[in-house]
């Protein structure tokens, strides 16, 4: 529990994220790496994803 606090504290402000995926992402991967994009979005995160080769 002391890593999710920790990481919870990290993410309490806004940060620059990079989301990334394995080589030739399957639908799961995009889904996940999407939908995590769009929720630090929300949270006010600056992020950025090249999901594995440079789809954006």
């Amino acid at each position: 529990m002391q890593n999710l606090e920790a990481f919870r504290e990290l993410m309490s402000s806004p940060r620059n994220v990079v989301i990334t995926t394995h080589p030739k992402p399957d639908a799961d991967a995009l889904g996940s790496s999407l939908g995590l994009a769009g929720y630090l979005k929300k949270k006010n995160h600056k992020v950025q994803s090249d999901h594995a080769y440079g789809l954006s």
